[in-house]
């Protein structure tokens, strides 16, 4: 195998290497196999960074890759092509790397980028740059942009299969993010539909959108489920009581992208608030997971009390009298 790929003739090419659907100009959006690969070795390391490299690091960075490759680092369109991605699924990887092996992805991506810069997001975090550097490459190359085109174009069945584009779920789409019954991403959609949008345009913003728009498509369906209803015999009610719902923890999702911070500070702070009073009782029960640091001896002494050898020691043998505390007295 040629060890420089991306050089011809001894120069440096900036073009990706395209794969075309058969029969038609049309690129093929299709994930290739190595993308697939690089996907979920990236999803299974540890909660990836939140930030991304300054814009002088990357461009640093950029420099070095095309003086490797033989390339001029001058020439504006090598230096994009080697430019490095900062968030998602492939991060790490070079722009020229991405447009050869997931123009879906990008398209994604970088349609919902444009409708941020349209509604007036212009802020200048690396996050950002890094996107516009990735929308000046991709703008080489007519196909890529004609997807990207699609993407942006209105009508629910291209909406249907477009890819959510961050965190953990980057790459479901928005028909398998809200239809699936798995219980992760059904959580995120319930934790979604409650949350307020701060920047209109924005890839979170565009999936609450839909969420939002389906959930009201489906409340004529309801509405009528529920008339039938009400006409129809009634029926006695169960003797038995229905069932005590148990109080349902919401998770913190990690994601790389930054507009999503605030939220999920917030939902972290109110998890270990709803669970403090749980943790407390885990540390002073002798049936909780946290065992007292002390020895055995110890924790029945105290349990035992005055009350030892009578018939209301044998009552609170489980604490309820509170007689250990959490700061061991």
């Amino acid at each position: 195998m040629d060890p420089f790929p991306l050089c011809i003739h001894g120069r440096m090419d900036h073009k990706p290497s395209f794969t075309f659907q058969a029969g038609t100009s049309d690129l093929q959006l299709k994930a290739s196999k190595e993308a697939v690969r690089v996907s979920k070795d990236n999803l299974k390391r540890a909660a990836p960074r939140l930030t991304s490299n300054t814009r002088e690091l990357a461009e640093t960075q950029a420099v070095s890759r095309v003086s490797l490759l033989g390339g001029n680092p001058a020439d504006r369109w090598q230096l994009l092509s080697q430019t490095e991605l900062q968030f998602g699924q492939y991060r790490g990887q070079t722009f020229q790397w991405l447009l050869s092996n997931d123009v879906g992805y990008t398209a994604t991506i970088l349609a919902g980028h444009q409708g941020e810069r349209e509604v007036g997001d212009v802020s200048c975090t690396p996050l950002m740059w890094n996107k516009d550097a990735l929308l000046e490459y991709a703008g080489l190359f007519t196909a890529v942009m004609a997807a990207v085109s699609r993407k942006r174009a209105p009508g629910m069945a291209a909406e249907h299969e477009q890819l959510v584009g961050f965190g953990v779920f980057t790459a479901m789409t928005y028909r398998e993010m809200y239809e699936t019954v798995e219980k992760e991403p059904s959580t995120y959609r319930k934790w979604l539909r409650k949350q307020s949008v701060r920047r209109p345009g924005s890839q979170l913003a565009q999936l609450k959108e839909y969420i939002d728009r389906r959930d009201k498509e489906k409340q004529p369906v309801a509405s009528s489920a529920a008339s039938a209803a009400a006409t129809s015999p009634a029926v006695s009610p169960s003797t038995t009581s229905p069932p005590k719902q148990r109080r349902k923890r919401k998770p913190a999702f990690l994601s790389s992208s930054e507009d999503e911070d605030d939220h999920l500070m917030v939902e972290a702070a109110a998890q270990v608030e709803a669970d403090l009073e749980e943790l407390k009782a885990k540390v002073t029960s002798i049936f909780g997971s946290i065992l007292k640091m002390d020895s055995t001896k110890k924790v029945t002494k105290k349990l035992a009390g005055a009350d030892a050898g009578t018939a209301l020691w044998m009552s609170s043998v489980g604490n309820e009298l509170g007689q250990v505390r959490a700061d061991g007295r």
